[in-house]
């Protein structure tokens, strides 16, 4: 989630591939970035979605609605800021489906590096998608929702069903809300969800430095 992407998502407007929603739009933007700004056409206030705390808190107090899980439905165009791992960018696309109203759009990018090329033949093989651009060391690619979405919907929640059935984390990634499933959860639980989403690498701490230095952590994210 960084600036680069966000240039990458709103390619498709800015170069005119794509025209603006309009200002009355309803528009949804799942996974939402601090610091993003619509381009010009969008409406001044959309509905975002983000559940990592420190984007939520960066994110809090402009003029959009914020929430931590998806909600509302028939929105006109749904903005997916895909990250590296596969099982939530196919999650969110789902959402995405869900929540859209029948011809309206779809936009979704992502880094080259994080899987988004992948990710756009995935979802290729199961959606028709309209088109596609790089930009800005990223890809995006979009989509219009059909009338009839519930095999594409079913299609992306076994794949995230398969993706969990290895593990004992249904508990929590299943739930309607998985970070306050998380909350909830004993510690065991949350060591195997921290290992099944990242690969977490802790160094040494200086000598003489009694505060936390978020150098000595590396958190490096599973595709």
């Amino acid at each position: 989630m960084n600036d680069t992407s966000l240039k990458t998502l709103f390619h498709p407007f800015a170069a005119g591939l794509l025209d603006a929603p309009g200002t009355a739009a309803q528009v949804l933007f799942l996974n939402a970035a601090p610091g993003f700004r619509f381009p010009e056409g969008f409406p001044a206030a959309a509905s975002l979605q983000q559940d990592l705390r420190p984007a939520f808190r960066a994110l809090e107090g402009g003029a959009h609605v914020l929430h931590p899980q998806p909600e509302g439905e028939g929105y006109d165009l749904t903005l997916v800021l895909a990250g590296r791992h596969r099982g939530q960018n196919e999650l969110w696309i789902a959402e995405a489906l869900k929540r859209t109203r029948p011809g309206g759009r779809i936009v979704v990018a992502g880094g080259k590096t994080d899987g988004a090329a992948s990710l756009r033949k995935r979802m290729a093989s199961i959606l028709e998608v309209e088109d596609h651009a790089s930009k800005n060391h990223g890809v995006v690619f979009w989509l219009t929702r059909a009338a009839e979405a519930d095999a594409a919907i079913e299609a992306l929640e076994a794949e995230r069903r398969s993706l969990m059935s290895s593990t004992d984390l249904d508990d929590v990634l299943g739930d309607d809300d998985p970070v306050a499933a998380y909350e909830r959860a004993d510690l065991m639980i949350k060591r195997r969800a921290i290992d099944f989403f990242a690969t977490v690498r802790l160094y040494p701490h200086p000598r003489g430095k009694k505060k936390f230095d978020p150098e000595t952590v590396q958190i490096t994210p599973k595709s």
